[in-house]
């Protein structure tokens, strides 16, 4: 059986909580699609460049929604205590695009490279090809270094 969970208020939590109560409950080899938000619950895309707002999903509610986004938790009816779990990923299709926010406040790449002074933020922005999983980062977006 195929099943869809779509990012709403009822699958969406910004904690891991063993309390959760499942979202789903579904039987072994069954198959889940998943639809998710960005890391900072964003419903739409930076526009790249210096920070301006953008539509967020609403309803989330502190302290139990202060981290990323997560959708579930998934309940596996034949699964018992000290049993291993095992998952497929049989795709994974990313977005339209995505972002990478940097500048302005203390992480370790932040110190490393040099950008706590800034005073601002700055969003490097991408987009995908359809199917092809090739990135683009357009003329909008500022790489600011690579840390590969």
């Amino acid at each position: 059986m195929i099943h869809h969970l779509q990012p709403e208020r009822r699958t969406l939590h910004g904690h891991f909580s063993r309390d959760l109560a499942p979202v789903l409950t579904i039987s072994s080899g069954d198959t889940v699609v998943c639809s998710t938000l960005d890391a900072g619950w964003g419903m739409e895309p930076f526009a790249g460049g210096a920070y301006t707002p953008r539509k967020e999903f609403e309803g989330r509610s502190a302290p139990l929604d202060d981290g990323h986004a997560l959708i579930g938790p998934i309940e596996i009816r034949e699964a018992q205590p000290g049993m291993t779990l095992e998952v497929y990923v049989d795709a994974h299709v990313p977005g339209p695009g995505g972002s990478c926010l940097a500048e302005g406040w203390l992480t370790v790449f932040n110190e490393q490279y040099g950008l706590l002074d800034r005073g601002s933020s700055t969003h490097g922005r991408w987009t995908t090809s359809a199917g092809s999983g090739a990135i683009s980062t357009g003329t909008r977006s500022r790489c600011v270094r690579s840390w590969a």
